[in-house]
């Protein structure tokens, strides 16, 4: 244990000081996956073999969403190793910055170290130097592979019941978008769920939904996060996946919203067990239900 805690001593976080930029965001986040990959192979768990999403023209919001996603995967696997756990973060209002994110995975980072200290292994990380030619895009790709990382790591891996509250969240972000519209129409009567479903057709509702609040965007005059590919085999999709690109749809409806005059604000979700992929697949209908709906009324 004395020998973990010298070690962690060592590979303190840099100092957050006022006006971090990518590059220093994207520094921070190569040495928390260091430490990840040490404890990866520590635990005896698998490799992720992923490529990395192909997107374009990301921000520090989208960013700082898909850190928030590595926050709650790393508190899972906190709790499971440890038995302690965080609040998640609440999000900054109005601009965020690359400060922002800077913090949020400073946070992640301690998090790692705790558990590396609970456990007593050692590691001393090689934090690289900062290189300026970084993005939010490289940053927001290398959170998405931790994020695809720790899940393999976690016993308790997200489920269909975590992806069906985020999509809800989404859900609720898009009503609120649609009420500040007029002649808001009622909605229509239930349908029944879809049994038999997976997570891969799951997540090819949400790509579809995602393309609908880039056209919102779009005729919004706002920028956005161009979406060209999440993964080349969507064979392999699992919760966790959909969680993430969930994750992302929440991000930019966020966005929106905080651009939306006399927009409610949103509601809290509750986590609801005994959910299955069919039960997303339905939500994420309503989800793209409500984005037409929104686009109909802009014409």
């Amino acid at each position: 244990m004395t020998l973990a805690l010298l070690c962690l001593c060592t590979v303190s976080p840099p100092a957050l000081a006022a006006g971090e930029s990518s590059a220093d965001v994207y520094r921070l986040v190569s040495a928390v996956g260091q430490e990840i990959e040490h404890l990866r192979w520590a635990m005896g768990r698998p490799v992720v073999e992923r490529e990395e999403p192909q997107v374009e023209n990301v921000s520090p919001h989208e960013v700082y969403f898909q850190a928030m996603t590595l926050f709650e995967k790393v508190n899972r696997l906190n709790f499971e190793l440890t038995l302690h756990s965080r609040p998640l973060p609440t999000p900054p209002e109005g601009l965020i910055l690359p400060e922002n994110v800077y913090m949020l995975i400073n946070d992640v980072r301690e998090m790692v170290n705790s558990i590396e200290s609970h456990l007593s292994f050692p590691f001393s990380t090689n934090i690289p130097d900062v290189d300026s030619t970084r993005t939010p895009t490289d940053v927001f790709q290398l959170v998405v592979h931790i994020n695809r990382q720790v899940n393999l790591m976690l016993d308790q891996k997200f489920s269909p019941s975590d992806v069906f509250r985020q999509v809800t969240v989404a859900v609720d972000y898009a009503d609120s978008i649609l009420g500040t519209l007029e002649n808001k129409a009622p909605p229509p009567p239930p349908t029944d769920v879809p049994l038999g479903k997976r997570p891969v057709d799951v997540y090819k509702r949400l790509i579809k939904a995602y393309s609908l609040i880039f056209e919102i965007s779009q005729k919004r005059g706002l920028s956005m996060l161009k979406l060209r590919s999440w993964t080349k085999r969507s064979d392999t999709i699992v919760p966790s996946d959909v969680y993430d690109i969930a994750s992302l749809l929440v991000s930019e409806l966020d966005f929106l919203h905080g651009h939306t005059m006399g927009a409610r604000s949103p509601r809290k979700i509750h986590w609801v067990r005994g959910k299955f992929p069919s039960d997303v697949y339905h939500r994420a209908g309503v989800l793209e239900n409500l984005l037409k709906e929104i686009l109909v009324k802009m014409e």
